[in-house]
Formats: C-alpha cells, sequence, structure tokens
C-alpha cells in the first residue's frame, strides 16, 4: 500500500503493485527486461500504466534499487519481493 512515505517509498509501492499483478497473470516474477505495463488492460493498476517493469526488475536485480543497506525500509522492500517470488 502506498503510504506517507518518499518519493522512493511511494515508487516502490506502484512496481510492487505492478509486480503483484505480473505474478498473478504469468506466475512467476522473471519479468523480461523490455516488458511494460499495458495501458490498455484493466487487469493492470492504472496508476502503473506504461512502466517499464523489466527495466525496473532488471535495475533490482543488478544494482539493488530499492533493497540497498540496512535501513528498515530497504529490508520492507526486500521481504515484499521475496513473498511475490522474485529471483535475486
Amino acid at each position: 500500500p502506498i503510504q506517507n512515505g518518499n518519493r522512493t517509498d511511494r515508487n516502490f509501492d506502484l512496481f510492487a503493485k505492478a509486480l503483484t499483478v505480473y505474478v498473478q497473470t504469468y506466475g512467476h516474477a522473471d519479468v523480461p527486461q523490455k516488458f511494460c505495463v499495458p495501458s490498455d488492460d484493466e487487469a493492470w493498476p492504472r496508476e502503473c500504466a506504461g512502466m517499464p517493469l523489466g527495466s525496473r526488475v532488471a535495475q533490482i536485480r543488478s544494482k539493488g534499487h530499492y533493497v540497498n543497506g540496512n535501513h528498515p525500509r530497504a529490508k520492507r522492500r526486500k521481504a515484499i519481493l521475496d513473498a511475490l517470488g522474485f529471483r535475486w
């Protein structure tokens, strides 16, 4: 859920929403790098339309985007991704 946090928190929460729909739709979290959230499919959250989901997954895997460090927020984000079956 989107909380009253900083922009990174809001961006991660939108990413997690889109990844959740991807997992529900495709049965896994291995998003192809070129995959973008469709804008013409009601199954996807409107606020995520056009999101480059595949490249965000690649950033997390290669650079630790959103999950770097020992900050409680980073740990929460990693736990959310783990629960979705994210492959590190």
